[in-house]
């Protein structure tokens, strides 16, 4: 998969909306980092449990 800046589409819209290139991608980073998280706890309780 390839992937494309979103500076560049924001870019296309505006240069106004270009600004709002680091707001979004630090939200998109942190949605990421937060569902990892979950993912990783969860299967950390499931292996203490059988301990």
């Amino acid at each position: 998969m390839r992937s494309v800046p979103l500076g560049y589409f924001f870019s296309r819209i505006s240069l106004n909306c270009f600004w709002l290139t680091f707001p979004v991608t630090e939200m998109i980073t942190t949605l990421a980092g937060v569902v990892f998280y979950r993912q990783f706890m969860k299967k950390e309780t499931r292996k203490n449990k059988n301990i």
